[in-house]
């Protein structure tokens, strides 16, 4: 249950949030003690107050009252919003001080409402940091303690690191799970912070906060340790934050280093070495484990072979098959790419489509793609992709229905945003408070399909479309010692092989395309089509030589 100040409000969420019923009480803030909780009694209830301190101080009195009746209450934490605001303005859009804005949807209300949450505020003795109680500001008593920097403190696999705050929202590096937790100052809690870093082997041993006279450790004044050195910190950055995926890394002192993250540990120059790199600038997160199996790079003459089955294809153009080949060569690179190119792979009935797409692409990128089916929608794999950087398959993108033709034209919108490395970042729900939801796509995107749906020019010049034609009798009397050619070439030592190589020559890839693009623009009169097909053409050439053009 949902319960509000006023019952205005209460309707206009009501009419949005159909997973919550929402209450309000009687005479607003006035009313407080005017009101019969037993119904609530033993209910589970959220309460929200008007973000000003008469409704914070009624809904705390309100919540003392329900929790005496068996209730389990929650407060929600409006930090950030504008004085006086309510999730009826939300509802509306019609803001306090007059203006107006985008009304929030079911989602975005219900997102807000999980992750604005104050845990366990009907247990006041568990540690928890009261929202009205928490001191951002210079410490006054012993500074000693205060200056000692978390993440001197913390090794590498336990301890926290506090990375920078904004709007409201402080971000933690968690050493013991690997990855980044925004928290709001009411969620500071000895519980959330337990959830960082173990008491044992991090908050009590560093020793800074302990109880008095007793053992064990201070919560709150760990939580505004932390908050401290979140304001020193300065701004929180989100692109020093890389997930899974091929990433070019530069060090405090401008090494260049190629880096595979795969999830659960680094590949950096051939060496596994544990999320942790020394030296760079960057945090690498942890995630599910991508199915990579570790091989040395392959050499010129084995990537080469890859390069010759893609050419053997019935292609409608030679360069069709240099290109296809290309595009395997970069897309484990996307990350970092200063163009990524697409392609969209089309033939009808018997052109080889399938068996291009099954034995040698899906294989080729097996332990670092995204392999998905039509139908998939741009929200799905921008939220399944978030900060990982890994090259997308689209099988059977075909726009034979309304429905479907705008599930495409958001996927190819998706595209275009991370088509560009200096294209403009995606931003959604940032109203939620759980940390800006910003999604800035460093993906290779491949479609496949009977025939191609490009109906815009910025869609043309960002995807390449190479087309099959269907084999003749001669060929395909040869078709099966070519499949067993493809089977005895691709397996999954090669394909792990392929995809080393591209990191291992990443810098020198990434320069070849830069030249190459500048070529194919003079040659073309298209700065665009020079970037599309120069760093096709930069990756094909990887697969014969070691060397920068």
């Amino acid at each position: 249950m949902l319960l509000q100040e006023g019952e205005k409000k209460t309707d206009d969420v009501q009419k949005k949030l159909t997973s919550h019923a929402c209450l309000s009480l009687t005479g607003g803030t006035g009313g407080v003690n005017c009101n019969d909780l037993k119904p609530l009694a033993d209910q589970t209830v959220i309460c929200s107050p008007d973000n000003d301190g008469g409704g914070k101080d009624t809904m705390r009195k309100i919540a003392a009252q329900l929790r005496k009746l068996g209730a389990k209450v929650s407060l929600l934490d409006h930090t950030g919003q504008p004085d006086k605001w309510d999730l009826g303005n939300a509802a509306t859009g019609e803001m306090p001080d007059g203006s107006k804005v985008d009304p929030w949807d079911f989602k975005r209300l219900a997102e807000y409402i999980e992750m604005r949450k104050v845990p366990n505020l009907d247990e006041p003795d568990s540690g928890d940091v009261d929202i009205d109680d928490v001191d951002l500001g210079e410490p006054t008593n012993d500074d000693s303690e205060w200056l000692k920097d978390p993440e001197e403190l913390a090794t590498d696999t336990e301890g926290v690191i506090p990375l920078g705050h904004d709007n409201g929202i402080f971000y933690y590096l968690s050493r013991g799970t690997g990855q980044i937790h925004p928290l709001t100052p009411a969620r500071h809690t000895e519980l959330e912070l337990t959830a960082l870093a173990d008491p044992l082997t991090f908050w009590e041993k560093c020793g800074i906060f302990q109880k008095n006279d007793k053992e064990g450790w201070d919560a709150k004044k760990s939580a505004r340790w932390m908050m401290f050195w979140c304001r020193r910190r300065g701004i929180y950055n989100p692109d020093r934050a890389r997930g899974r995926g091929a990433w070019l890394d530069e060090d405090r002192d401008g090494n260049i280093r190629a880096v595979l993250n795969l999830g659960n540990r680094l590949l950096v120059g051939g060496e596994s070495l544990p999320l942790k790199l020394p030296g760079s600038r960057y945090f690498y997160e942890a995630a599910l484990p991508l199915n990579y199996v570790e091989a040395p790079p392959l050499t010129k003459e084995q990537a080469g072979e890859l390069a010759e089955l893609c050419k053997l294809f019935s292609w409608e153009k030679p360069i069709y098959g240099i290109l296809i080949a290309g595009w395997l060569a970069v897309a484990p690179i996307c990350g970092a790419l200063f163009w990524r190119p697409a392609i969209w792979i089309t033939g009808g009935s018997g052109s080889g489509k399938s068996t291009l797409e099954k034995l040698i692409m899906q294989p080729a990128l097996g332990g670092i793609g995204l392999f998905r089916k039509g139908g998939s929608t741009e929200a799905g794999i921008r939220q399944e992709l978030g900060r990982d950087a890994l090259p997308v398959m689209f099988d059977e993108a075909e726009a034979e229905s309304l429905k479907s033709k705008n599930t495409l034209q958001g996927l190819l919108e998706l595209n275009r945003q991370s088509s560009s490395d200096g294209g403009a970042k995606i931003v959604k729900g940032t109203q939620n408070q759980s940390g800006a939801k910003t999604y800035h796509v460093k993906s290779c995107f491949a479609f496949s399909s009977i025939n191609p749906t490009l109906d815009h020019m910025a869609d043309e010049s960002r995807v390449s479309v190479l087309e099959l034609t269907s084999h003749n009798a001669e060929a395909r009397a040869g078709f099966d010692a070519f499949v067993d050619r493809i089977n005895r070439t691709m397996t999954p030592e090669f394909c792990a092989g392929f995809v080393a190589r591209s990191v291992w020559l990443m810098p020198v890839i990434l320069e070849n395309a830069r030249t190459f693009s500048k070529a194919v623009a003079v040659h073309l009169g298209s700065s665009r089509v020079g970037d599309q097909i120069g760093t096709l053409l930069a990756g094909a050439f990887s697969e014969i030589s070691d060397n920068r053009v």
